[in-house]
């Protein structure tokens, strides 16, 4: 049942969302000894109060009239804390589809895109992340957890990169953009359950044996 508001209802509430407002105004603004690290502490909290006003819109937005298991859609991930991935990114769809019809929400793995040339392949079938720094190249082996992106034929745009099963989570679907723009194959995506089931430590045996 709808609670029933009345003027001083409204008034104590607007008085609580004030209050809420200064004291985060006070955090964000907060000074520091340092010009330069003051610059860098204000840059980041301008983008933290861009998404705030970004997920407040996403909060009346459209959902995705489908989603089905192996698309890959572009999600707001918002601003997150330490390593956590985030911003607007593609993602993979792990969730079953009788979820995704049913559920508000939507089980996915983001993933990290690179330029074609950037990933590299070598004569035993490791993959690598070429960079560079200080004028020199580097190349990074890439983890069990990363799955190199793998899409079946017709796709609207093409996606390079990897999909990182150490950060799939569950979103809303409020956060995806309206349209896939890919499918990961299904040789791909029987890569990324096992991939999976290596991180969680997931075990397929019955229990007694």
């Amino acid at each position: 049942m709808n609670k029933a508001y009345n003027i001083l209802d409204i008034s104590k509430i607007i008085g609580n969302i004030t209050k809420e407002l200064s004291s985060l105004s006070i955090k964000l603004l907060k000074g520091k000894n340092n010009i330069n690290l003051y610059g860098k502490f204000l840059e980041e909290n301008l983008e933290y109060v861009k998404w705030l006003n970004k997920e407040f819109e996403l909060r009346y937005g459209d959902i995705p009239p489908y989603i089905n298991k192996r698309e890959i859609f572009y999600a707001e991930l918002g601003i997150n804390l330490g390593s956590e991935q985030g911003l607007r990114r593609p993602v993979v769809v792990l969730q079953n589809n009788a979820a995704n019809a049913k559920s508000d929400t939507v089980i996915i793995a983001p993933i990290t895109t690179y330029e074609r040339g950037d990933i590299i392949t070598d004569e035993n079938g490791e993959i690598f992340i070429k960079s560079f720094k200080d004028g020199k190249e580097h190349l990074k082996k890439m983890g069990f957890y990363n799955i190199l992106v793998k899409l079946e034929e017709g796709y609207k745009q093409e996606i390079v990169g990897f999909i990182n099963i150490g950060h799939m989570k569950e979103i809303s679907k409020k956060r995806m953009s309206k349209y896939p723009v890919a499918t990961i194959t299904k040789e791909n995506f029987v890569e990324v359950q096992n991939a999976i089931i290596k991180n969680l430590d997931f075990s397929l045996t019955k229990e007694n044996e």
